[in-house]
């Protein structure tokens, strides 16, 4: 159970190339501007809980082809916590804005291994787990996160803002499809490989019993569409 949502991923290139922003952006490493990408997002629950009952939340992004990449990148964050043992949990959440997402399982970005993460920005303004009550909320005014990078036992760094501004209509909730495996960008790859290859068959699982399309992967933001053609 999900909603999906029009926004802006606002990212610089970071500091020390190869860097997550850099790859994230298609930025130029030596350059220090900061790039507006349009991007789509679904906001969903994992356990489909009816209500504002609490659920492990999910926030999922796709991100135009940037950097070289001939598909799309899709990047899944899940309900978590802060610190880097708990950033390795599935924890459910009470609220949009009361919780710390994760992408749980690590990056691979040359030798290294990072962990992706989103922090919501407006932690006074309530929205519950209902996802009904975040359409209805992000119609009165987006919710913004700040999206961050972390190595194993480092603290996280920031590297760009994520906005969520208009919800779709409901009928193309349907139409896109997810996959943080197939959509990944060469760069940085899920790891490790064989929970990558696990998950991968899951998500191919699921869509054969969705009867979903492989186009439904590579839908884009219509701001993305309209500017390429």
């Amino acid at each position: 159970m999900g909603s999906l949502f029009e926004g802006e991923l606002v990212i610089g290139s970071g500091a020390a190339p190869p860097s997550v922003a850099q790859v994230l952006s298609g930025q130029d490493p030596h350059t220090e501007e900061r790039k507006t990408l349009p991007v789509l997002v679904r906001l969903s629950k994992g356990v489909n809980t009816p209500g504002a009952l609490p659920d492990v939340l999910g926030l999922t992004l796709r991100i135009p082809p940037v950097g070289g990449a001939a598909d799309p990148t899709d990047i899944l964050f899940l309900s978590s916590g802060r610190f880097a043992l708990t950033r390795l949990a599935f924890l459910p959440a009470l609220d949009w804005t009361g919780c710390v997402y994760s992408t749980v399982q690590p990056y691979r970005i040359g030798a290294r291994l990072v962990w992706l993460g989103a922090f919501p920005e407006q932690t006074d303004r309530i929205v519950s787990s209902s996802v009904d009550a975040v359409r209805e909320a992000v119609l009165g005014q987006p919710l913004v996160f700040t999206i961050a990078a972390a190595e194993a036992c480092q603290p996280w760094r920031p590297i760009g803002q994520l906005v969520v501004r208009h919800p779709l209509p409901r009928e193309e909730d349907c139409a896109v499809s997810f996959d943080p495996l197939l959509n990944s960008h060469p760069v940085l790859r899920p790891a490790p490989e064989w929970l990558a290859a696990i998950r991968a068959a899951a998500y191919a699982g699921s869509r054969r019993a969705r009867g979903a399309s492989l186009e439904s992967l590579r839908i884009l933001p219509k701001r993305s569409r309209t500017a390429t053609g």
